[in-house]
C-alpha cells in the first residue's frame, strides 16, 4: 500500500509543477501580449 501512495505523491507533484508550468506561460504570453 505504500507504494500506492508514492504513486498518488509523485503524481500529485508532477500536477502542480505542469499546473505551475501552465501559469507561468500564461503570465508570460499576458506579459507580452
Amino acid at each position: 500500500m505504500e507504494s500506492i501512495r508514492a504513486i498518488v505523491q509523485f503524481a500529485l507533484l508532477v500536477g502542480f509543477f505542469y499546473v505551475a508550468t501552465l501559469v507561468i506561460k500564461c503570465l508570460q504570453n499576458g506579459a507580452v501580449n
